[in-house]
């Protein structure tokens, strides 16, 4: 696994070091110092871990299990 400045993880396969996770290549702002290079593409891990849902004020603080505990 290899992370990256932005949180992004890149999942890659040990004995092969392929992707486990596809990481497709998109394109990027161009428009460096004069002298750098930059490539065109760049690739973007599909690995997330942000939430399915929006989260309230509720998800933050209790787990379901304590919370359904508690309310007995």
């Amino acid at each position: 696994m290899l992370q990256r400045k932005p949180a992004t993880f890149f999942v890659l396969d040990r004995r092969n070091g392929e992707l486990v996770v596809p990481a497709p290549e998109k394109p990027v702002p161009q428009g460096a110092a004069k002298g750098d290079y930059v490539t065109p593409t760049q690739p973007f891990s599909e690995l997330s871990f942000r939430p399915t849902k929006d989260l309230s004020g509720a998800d933050m603080w209790e787990p379901p299990c304590l919370t359904s505990w508690c309310a007995a």
